[in-house]
């Protein structure tokens, strides 16, 4: 096993979703907010299987509708859950590929994909791979939740890792990776149609940024 990341549903606060790249499930718990504890059975149906060595990293939820996305680290995919909210199910509904056609994802230690948001109007949908250093993005149908792919440009540095999204900045929102090997933040302009410009790179001179936080 190997525990990528953990996320409370963020409706209720009453379900964490544990990310396993190494068992290549989901694993979803009830959440006791008072005591802090995490309760479930392991062989629960309410986990998520996906594909044998699939390598689920990063999720995150849509901000209005009750869908998960989870991203993949060792096959390259975004997985489409529908989420009960009430019985702390996913369920998936499609499949989505984050590299250019006939690019196979590397799976060598910190070359596949790495983090996925969704914005926060909830109508796109980023994802950075370090197989092919850029940052994709896709458009979010908002009666289906499938997703079509709209942009991918390079992420600025050498493995993208952590990423965020900024809505506060004076200049219009941004998205800023942290690009690990090369030790730099690049900005990326974010436009009302969700797609993204390169603004700027600030180098870090020594300190390997592997995870950005967003604003208050």
């Amino acid at each position: 096993e190997e525990i990528t990341s953990v996320r409370l549903d963020p409706g209720s606060g009453a379900w964490a979703l544990a990310c396993d790249l190494g068992a290549s499930r989901v694993w979803v718990y009830a959440f006791d907010v008072a005591r802090g504890s995490l309760a479930g059975a392991a062989n629960s149906e309410r986990h998520l299987l996906l594909p044998e060595a699939s390598g689920p990293r990063h999720l995150d939820f849509h901000p209005a509708k009750p869908w998960v996305y989870v991203l993949c680290e060792l096959d390259g995919n975004i997985v489409g859950c529908r989420w009960d909210a009430e019985q702390g199910r996913l369920t998936p509904f499609g499949s989505y590929y984050t590299l250019p056609d006939g690019v196979s994802p590397c799976r060598a230690h910190h070359s596949g994909g790495s983090h996925v948001l969704v914005s926060a109007d909830g109508r796109c949908l980023y994802a950075t791979t370090r197989t092919d250093g850029a940052v994709v993005a896709f458009d979010i149908d908002t009666a289906t939740g499938e997703l079509a792919f709209k942009q991918r440009v390079p992420c600025g540095g050498v493995c993208p890792r952590s990423f965020v999204l900024d809505y506060a900045s004076p200049g219009g929102p941004l998205l800023l990776v942290g690009n690990q090997d090369s030790q730099n933040v690049a900005s990326f302009s974010v436009a009302t149609d969700g797609s993204l410009s390169l603004r700027s790179i600030e180098e870090l001179d020594g300190v390997c940024p592997n995870v950005l936080t967003a604003p208050a």
